[in-house]
């Protein structure tokens, strides 16, 4: 399974996990409340909305899962920058 940064967003969205996203080298936590094609609305633990372009985010951290067999590891392709899982 290859795991992207837009499709860890959609899985955070689809399953309402806890996110932290890193944009322009700042971290935001938050759960993702809508996701399209351009852009990406995180509610923060505060109340606050924080909506960003979707080509800002640099990694996309989701919160672990108790039995998940899953673990994400480096792909062995070289230059695809993509993630795969377990």
């Amino acid at each position: 399974m290859l795991l992207t940064v837009g499709h860890a967003i959609d899985r955070a969205k689809e399953e309402g996990m806890e996110v932290r996203m890193n944009i322009g080298g700042e971290w935001v936590s938050g759960r993702v409340m809508n996701s399209d094609g351009h852009g990406v609305a995180v509610l923060e633990p505060n109340g606050d909305m924080c909506v960003v372009r979707r080509d800002a985010i640099t990694c996309v951290r989701l919160t672990s899962r108790v039995n998940e067999s899953r673990v994400p590891t480096q792909s062995t392709g070289a230059g695809t920058g993509a993630l795969q899982t377990t």
